[in-house]
């Protein structure tokens, strides 16, 4: 009698397994599904700085200018360079001279090869800044968490 019941047992348990396993299949999905909400709420998202963003800004004119640069080898910036985007860059390295005291120059008479080594020099001290200014952050946190 033992033994009758348990294969009673196990047929119960066979018919729960694959009813477990065709549900699963059905309705679990295969694509993984990203936890946007989790992003969408935090909190603790970093901020760009002024410094940052600037950076990354002189990054993007400096990548413009080689890829100009390889195309229009020995021409003047002033020919490579639309007039207005000229205009965009000029005001960009303006609003950037004025928040950080520095002396970017957009030289329109120079040839675009020497434009972007001059401004991949500049990109090269804005992220020389950057990496202090996050080292000082870094060692400001740290003496709070030890104090």
């Amino acid at each position: 009698m033992n033994k009758i019941l348990q294969k009673d047992i196990d047929n119960i348990w066979i018919s729960i397994e694959s009813g477990i396993l065709y549900v699963a299949k059905h309705n679990i999905p295969f694509r993984r599904i990203s936890n946007l909400t989790k992003k969408a709420l935090s909190t603790n998202r970093k901020t760009k700085s002024p410094l940052q963003k600037d950076t990354i800004s002189i990054s993007k004119i400096c990548q413009e200018l080689k890829k100009l640069a390889r195309e229009n080898k020995d021409q003047k910036a002033i020919l490579a360079l639309s007039s207005e985007r000229a205009l965009k860059i000029s005001l960009l390295l303006y609003k950037i001279n004025a928040k950080h005291k520095t002396n970017i120059d957009l030289d329109e008479n120079a040839s675009i090869e020497e434009l972007a080594q001059d401004i991949k020099s500049w990109l090269y001290i804005f992220n020389k800044k950057w990496a202090l200014a996050l080292e000082k952050e870094k060692n400001k946190r740290i003496k709070e968490f030890t104090d």
